[in-house]
């Protein structure tokens, strides 16, 4: 082995997905972001752990990758920490949120290379190795292909349709167990191209069954609720669950209420730091939305990905021009 390579991705299906690519490349294909084989260590993560992990590395690294990470603005400071400090080759950024695509022009100057586009993380690093001759093989191109419909809320075709079950379940279940070594297993799956069974016991998948089939039964009974006060702004559903839901799973009640209502929706969220709105909107409207909103000096600042969009609200953002801006944002867009 040559080096190693440091890839820090999320717990999701894309960043798994993403990290299985990463790792496939480097390890297997001997490719990308190293020209010769390299270790590859797996770092899945949430944002606000990133400090942590980088202050307890302890090897040298001839790149690190962040996949499907968000860019905050406080995550800045760490690329010139990992270059002084951790003898990092290169910084390659690959993602997809609102924020780092907001962030665009400041990541330029901060990594060696960076991709952003609206699509999922996955795609834009599939068409990054497949640009460098790295072609991987079908099992993976189809999990890829299948978090491409997620991502984007498109109708998966019926021969997708068992591997998008499977994609739903690795994300349901790391999301439940955050644990690192589920993880590494997952990628070693995907990117073994030799079919085999997924690597969860069957006390796992019960255990997740046990805890969905609790949060489901908990949102059913509020998004019944909810959808009951609906109003139609423009293509839009407007929901006001400020007094309904003041806890983590926003965008889990978000995304059950476009499902329930099989439309659009804005839904309104009230917490300790003030307000926010959640818009479900596919084709990248969701994310036109939130422009639209920084643009009218509503929103402080804007998250999440192209389709669901979450917006922090201005202090002087009332439920009028909240609605007034949906409408209008409605016609423009």
């Amino acid at each position: 082995m040559a080096g190693r390579v440091l890839v820090i991705s999320d717990w999701d299906a894309d960043g798994v997905v993403a990290s299985a690519l990463a790792y496939y490349s480097q390890s297997i294909a001997c490719k990308y972001p190293v020209e010769e084989c390299c270790k590859v260590d797996l770092r899945p993560i949430e944002p606000s752990n990133i400090y942590a992990l980088i202050s307890r590395l302890n090897e040298s690294y001839e790149a690190v990758m962040f996949l499907d990470i968000p860019f905050l603005s406080k995550i800045a400071s760490l690329f010139k920490m990992l270059r002084e400090h951790f003898s990092v080759g290169r910084v390659i950024y690959i993602d997809h949120h609102v924020s780092t695509l907001n962030s665009e022009s400041e990541l330029r100057k901060l990594c060696d290379e960076i991709y952003v586009s609206l699509e999922a993380t996955s795609t834009i690093l599939y068409k990054v190795l497949s640009s460098r001759g790295v072609k991987v093989h079908e099992k993976l191109k189809m999990f890829t292909t299948v978090i491409s419909y997620m991502d984007r809320g498109l109708r998966v075709p019926n021969e997708l349709l068992q591997l998008l079950k499977l994609a739903s379940t690795i994300s349901k279940i790391l999301t439940v167990k955050r644990d690192p070594e589920l993880y590494e297993k997952i990628v070693a799956w995907l990117v073994n191209s030799f079919p085999s069974p997924p690597p969860f016991s069957t006390l796992e998948l019960k255990m997740l069954e046990r805890r969905v089939k609790e949060v489901d039964e908990e949102l059913s009974r509020i998004v019944m609720d909810l959808a009951m006060t609906g109003k139609n702004v423009g293509y839009l559903k407007f929901i006001d669950a400020s007094n309904h839901w003041k806890r983590r799973g926003a965008t889990s009640l978000v995304l059950r209420l476009g499902r329930l209502l099989k439309s659009p929706v804005a839904v309104v969220f009230r917490g300790e730091r003030g307000k926010i709105l959640i818009v479900k909107a596919s084709h990248s409207r969701a994310y036109r939305i939130a422009k639209y909103f920084i643009g009218e000096g509503l929103a402080e600042d804007i998250a999440g990905h192209p389709n669901l969009a979450i917006i922090k609200l201005s202090k002087d953002a009332s439920d009028k021009l909240i609605e007034d801006a949906l409408r209008k944002a409605c016609y423009y867009i």
